[in-house]
């Protein structure tokens, strides 16, 4: 049956694995904002940063965004 407890269990351990590709990708997104690029690197920089961010956020629910 459903285990509450394990369910929990398990979207922590996810959370703490993805800890540090969330803080990168944080990080990644301050800078893109607060940084002077401009044109295609902004773009690139940004689509980079969006990138990261997905990925991180899909490790820490397991599931794809």
């Amino acid at each position: 049956g459903d285990n509450p407890k394990f369910a929990e269990a398990v979207a922590n351990a996810r959370l703490i694995a993805a800890a540090p590709e969330l803080l990168e990708a944080l990080i990644g997104l301050l800078e893109v904002e607060e940084g002077d690029l401009i044109g295609a690197d902004f773009r690139h920089a940004i689509n980079k940063a969006k990138r990261n961010s997905r990925a991180a956020i899909t490790k820490a629910t397991g599931v794809q965004s």
